[in-house]
């Protein structure tokens, strides 16, 4: 029995994720550190402050881990535009069914609050899930587990929306149905889910299939 549905932030409920890869690629050959496209292709979904200490050894890590959040919360200027069409269909479903909605995301905790107040969503979601607010970061299962232990929930009765490699591989091995919403700007290997959708609606057929509604 289906008891929740989890979603990724960008690339779930925002078409973000294009926007992000651009000012992040910017910003950080601005601050001195030359990366390619294809560097960050292979990081897609993964937590700045997680990759950059790991890829760089600096003395102050920090300082350019502060400088880049400085400036993400001002590469998206209208979160509204940018929000898929059928989230809200999804939600209203969600909540008519009783279940339990809540974000599950990488990105920095308080640009996700912002950015669910500014879409007029958080009503739908009882938690809001980061790595900072985990204290671990996608793509280790754990950040799924602790989730789940917050939730009081067993991995059968939840279900995850994810697109990226990473976000991807924190829900399969934590043994949670893992569904990979499509994309097409980065052509990302979602081979690892259980299944593709295209539109966030179809999610409600998966839901009725696994509940057996009536």
């Amino acid at each position: 029995m289906i008891k929740a549905v989890l979603f990724d932030f960008d690339g779930v409920i925002c078409d973000t994720e294009p926007q992000f890869f651009e000012y992040k690629l910017k910003k950080m050959n601005e601050m001195g550190f030359p990366v390619t496209r294809e560097f960050l292709l292979e990081r897609i979904g993964e937590s700045f402050r997680v990759m950059f200490p790991r890829e760089f050894k600096v003395d102050d890590p920090e300082k350019y881990i502060n400088e880049y959040y400085s400036g993400v919360e001002h590469s998206i200027t209208n979160y509204n535009k940018l929000m898929f069409p059928e989230v809200i269909d999804l939600l209203d479903y969600c909540v008519s069914h009783h279940l339990i909605c809540a974000i599950t995301s990488n990105s920095k905790h308080e640009r996700l609050e912002a950015a669910v107040k500014e879409m007029n969503i958080d009503k739908y979601f009882s938690n809001i899930y980061s790595n900072e607010s985990l204290g671990v970061a996608k793509p280790n299962p754990l950040f799924y587990t602790k989730v789940l232990e917050d939730l009081h929930l067993l991995p059968k009765e939840a279900i995850v929306i994810e697109d990226s490699v990473h976000g991807i591989a924190a829900a399969k091995d934590a043994n949670i149905y893992t569904i990979a919403k499509k994309e097409n700007y980065f052509h990302i290997d979602q081979s690892y889910a259980d299944t593709q959708i295209d539109k966030l609606t179809e999610v409600i057929d998966i839901i009725e299939k696994k509940n057996e509604y009536k």
